[in-house]
Formats: C-alpha cells, sequence, structure tokens
C-alpha cells in the first residue's frame, strides 16, 4: 500500500490507548477528519507505532466495523481484543 503522509494517524493519538483512551474512540475520530482512510489504513499506523503486535493487532483492526459498514467486530471487540494483543505484547500491563 502506497503511504500516504497526509492521513497518517500521529503516534501521539495511538499511544493515547496505553493512557485508557478507547482504539474505536480514536480510530473514529480520525475516520471524521479523514473519511477515505480504510480499516488497511489504520492498522499500517497501528502496527507503525506498536510494532511488536504484528499482524494480530492488525488483524482484529482489519476486522472492526466501521461507521457505516454493517458487518465486523463491534467497538467493543476490536477495544478488547487490541487491548489483550497490547498486554500480551508488553506495551501495557
Amino acid at each position: 500500500m502506497e503511504d500516504r503522509p497526509h492521513d497518517q494517524l500521529s503516534g501521539s493519538a495511538l499511544k493515547r490507548i496505553l493512557d485508557g483512551e478507547k482504539p474505536s474512540d480514536i480510530f473514529e475520530a480520525r475516520l471524521r477528519d479523514k473519511p477515505d482512510l480504510t480499516t488497511g489504513d489504520l492498522a499500517l499506523e497501528f502496527r507503525k507505532v506498536f510494532p511488536s503486535t504484528g499482524v494480530d493487532g492488525m488483524s482484529v483492526i482489519w476486522k472492526w466495523k466501521v461507521p457505516g459498514t454493517k458487518v465486523g467486530l463491534s467497538d467493543d471487540a476490536l477495544d478488547t481484543q487490541l487491548r489483550y494483543w497490547l498486554t500480551q505484547y508488553g506495551y501495557l500491563k
């Protein structure tokens, strides 16, 4: 996928997850700002900030039911699964 700097999610925004902010809230805000982003874009940025999570974290984001779609993981499932992987890889305690 082509790197699109104007679409990149800032590392500081994603790191707010470590302070307890819900990943789904961060992603939804980003999608409101840049509606052309895909779950693939969000997954790549997540991996850049949390590289140890690899495809485990990315696959959760790919499966997320973004606003306006009918199929996929709920916000709660996304938040729970990403926190699980962040804990497994030592980013969260």
